[in-house]
């Protein structure tokens, strides 16, 4: 139960100006609709906060059912977790060009003084834990296949995160993450398969823009023509985003560099107009490559 409630909307992403898209994006379709005078329109939107799915809370659980004492308190937990969650209601007014223009019913409260506090020494203690944990996956790198693992893991989140900072500044909100390719352009090999999810999860996890699932991906691609064994061009990346509604894409390809070392480039591009907003490029170990994924 706790890891099935309802994701909260991103209010910062319904605000005047927004389109209805954004708004059903958020807040899924209208409970009621009705139409007001010179074209305009007003929606009523029902949906549930509070309840956002929670592995913290559902591993507590967890270890408490592994004790009698969970087992027999496991009415009491369905209890609690059914009471998670308020409904509340939001109206939205459009113009006649789909466009927000007055918003009315719940909106979230500011943050406390103490919770901003809270947060910026989250920021301050996970930008240390990012540098010690670069240090250490270095170290262990040699020595076992969790140090490779997070090896890999640390550069992936460190391109994730330049990625994200720039698509930030550019204010995109939403995204799709297409295949990961090496140099001929195939998207089937093991790494790039490992490196599509690996980065789709890493800048999921800086909570910057939305990002397209991946089934939704696959079934644009699939129409437009574009297989697992044939690479598309760059006009072909934002046909895609054009067909998903995004506003820019992420398209990344790898090559072999020497002996030693396989380099990974990452690029953003905007889906209206082609501008590249971004790039990153990491460097990933042959060795650490080839022993986590054996070809």
């Amino acid at each position: 139960m706790a890891l099935h409630g309802h994701p909260e909307p991103n209010f910062d992403n319904i605000q005047v100006g927004a389109t209805s898209e954004d708004v059903e994006l958020e807040f899924g379709k209208p409970a009621s609709s009705r139409q007001l005078e010179n074209g305009k329109y007003e929606e009523t939107f029902q949906y549930e906060m509070g309840n956002t799915p929670n592995p913290g809370r559902a591993a507590m659980w967890g270890y408490a059912w592994l004790t009698i004492i969970g087992i027999l308190g496991e009415p009491i937990y369905s209890l609690i977790e059914l009471g998670q969650g308020h409904d509340e209601e939001t109206t939205v007014v459009f113009n006649r060009e789909n466009k927000v223009i007055d918003i009315t019913g719940y909106r979230p409260p500011p943050p406390s003084p103490a919770i901003l506090t809270a947060e910026e020494s989250q920021l301050k203690y996970t930008r240390y834990s990012f540098r010690s944990t670069a240090s250490r996956s270095e170290a262990l790198a040699a020595n076992s296949p969790e140090g490779l693992a997070m090896s890999v893991d640390t550069k992936v989140r460190e391109l994730a995160h330049r990625l994200a900072t720039d698509l930030k500044d550019h204010k995109v909100g939403r995204i799709a993450v297409l295949p990961v390719r090496d140099t001929l352009g195939n998207e089937s090999q093991p790494l790039g398969s490992y490196l599509t999810e690996k980065l789709t999860a890493k800048l999921h996890e800086e909570n910057v823009a939305r990002i397209v699932e991946r089934s939704q991906l696959a079934k644009v691609m699939q129409e437009l023509y574009l297989t697992h064994s044939g690479g598309f061009d760059e006009d072909s990346a934002m046909r895609i985003g054009n067909l998903l509604g995004v506003e820019a894409v992420v398209t990344t390809l790898y090559a072999d560099v020497g002996q030693s070392s396989i380099e990974v480039n990452s690029k953003v591009v905007h889906v209206e107009t082609g501008e590249i907003l971004c790039v990153g490029t990491m460097a990933l170990s042959r060795g650490a490559v080839e022993r986590m994924l054996p070809r």
